[in-house]
This record gives C-alpha cells, structure tokens and sequence, in this order.
C-alpha cells in the first residue's frame, strides 16, 4: 500500500513538473543581437523595415522589425490612438515614419509583460512617441494589421 502511495506520488511530482511550456520570451538566450548592417535578404538575421515586414511571407520564423512608434491600441485597430493622451499599453504601433498613422501603413506590436509595457507602452511613458525601435518574434495578425502577438521576444530601441 504505501509503495503504491509513494509511485502516484513519483508520477504526480513527473506530470506537475515535468510539463512546463517553455516559450521564447522565457529565453532571453534566444534574442539574436540586433545588428543593423544586416540588410542581406538571404540572411537569417534580416532586419525588416514596416512596410517590408507587411509585405513578406516569413511564416513562423522569428525575425527583426524596425519602426517609429506612431500610436497606441488595444482590442482593434480601429481603436487606435495617434496622439497624446494615450490610454494603452496593450500595443503600441510601428511605422516607417511619424507620417504613416493609418491602419495600411502600420503594424501592431503586442507588450505581453509588465516590463514590455513599462518600457515600451505609451500610457506609461507618452515620450515613446516618435522613438525608434526594433523587435523580435514571429509574424501573426493583431488587432485587424499585421504584426507581432505571442511570440515577442524582446525589443531593443535604437536611437539611444
């Protein structure tokens, strides 16, 4: 009897434990480094400007965007916000200029974690408009535009 407590024990320890989903945006190990030189198409590490970065099939690799912050958003794109005073941190929108505030023009980026959005989210910090910045993940539809969702792995500003 207690050998049998001790294997349901052993195997609830296994089931509890051993499933853990492991996600890139757990790995900081996974976030190549962003390199901006690398314009080579054929290369793994291309950096994608927005409008690229709409008008590719990239599939589920992970790959770099680079944008201005132009607005803010949640729930859709027709909820977005293109001026201060901004109300989200949910997502915050790329585009090729400050000019391109318009659903075509953009792409959504989705802040997952409470340091994504204080780093990089609007509601929290309006000086983010306007500032250059480049993220890592794979390419799905958010919001009603193309952009990033689950797998955002990290992001890096570049005009620092």
């Amino acid at each position: 009897m207690k050998m049998n407590r001790l294997i349901i024990l052993f195997l609830v320890c296994v089931i509890c434990f051993g499933c853990q989903k492991t996600s890139p945006a757990d790995n900081s190990e996974t976030l190549p480094r962003y390199e901006e030189e690398d314009d080579d198409p054929s290369s793994e590490q291309k950096v994608y400007s927005v409008e690229e970065f709409r008008n590719t099939e990239l599939g589920d690799r992970y790959v770099w965007v680079k944008g201005i912050i132009v607005g803010a958003c949640s729930k859709s794109i027709k909820y977005a916000e293109w001026m201060d005073p901004f109300t989200y941190d949910n997502a915050i929108l790329l585009a090729d200029s400050l000019g391109d505030c318009t659903p075509e023009k953009v792409i959504a980026i989705q802040l997952r974690t409470k340091a994504m959005k204080a780093e990089f989210g609007l509601a929290t910090t309006p000086d983010n408009y306007g500032r250059s910045v480049a993220f890592y993940g794979t390419k799905q539809k958010y919001l009603g535009v193309p952009g990033m969702k689950k797998n955002v792995v990290g992001g890096q500003w570049l005009d620092e």
